[in-house]
């Protein structure tokens, strides 16, 4: 899920060392080809991310 750097400072996460940087967290952070890309650029589910969801959900029943 893409993240916009605007987002207010309140609703970021605070850096944990040991944690934020392993590569559980981090190992897949300098990938760009993936197959899709969730933009979450509001506080609340955005009508935007709900059709992107609803995309994505169509997206998988195909392939079931």
């Amino acid at each position: 899920m893409w993240l916009s750097p605007f987002v207010p400072p309140f609703l970021r996460w605070k850096f944990t060392n040991g944690v934020d940087d392993a590569v559980s967290e981090c190992g897949l952070d300098n990938r760009d080809d993936w197959d899709v890309v969730l933009r979450n650029e509001g506080t609340e589910l955005s009508a935007q991310l709900a059709e992107q969801l609803d995309a994505l959900v169509a997206r998988i029943q195909k392939h079931l």
